[in-house]
């Protein structure tokens, strides 16, 4: 997880800024948080996915899905299957009931606009 740290500062930094601003926004309620917040919170959103990316492995991603799927599905029966194409591009077969709560206390979704 260590070995490219180099690629997470911008990522951090990033995040801090935008964490900032997102306060700033809270803190000054004329400036209509209600507008600004929602992007400010996609675009933090997209730095951790890009944290993640940088700090985690493949193999360490995929004992994290499993761990939050176990995690989130701790009372329920699941089936979780990790599968590679010729190509060598890794995927996740799940088959779950998938429980609001712990999903929004587990599972952070990224919202990006598609061009």
């Amino acid at each position: 997880m260590t070995e490219n740290l180099h690629k997470a500062e911008p990522h951090i930094i990033a995040a801090i800024r935008r964490l900032e601003m997102m306060l700033w926004f809270v803190r000054n309620k004329k400036l209509a948080p209600h507008v600004h917040i929602p992007k400010y919170y996609d675009l933090v959103m997209n730095d951790m996915v890009a944290l993640q990316s940088a700090l985690c492995s493949d193999d360490e991603y995929t004992e994290a899905v499993a761990q939050s799927l176990a995690r989130v599905n701790h009372t329920r029966e699941y089936n979780y299957n990790v599968t590679a194409n010729d190509k060598g591009e890794i995927h996740y077969m799940i088959d779950a009931a998938l429980p609001l709560k712990e999903m929004k206390e587990n599972v952070i979704f990224v919202r990006r606009e598609e061009p």
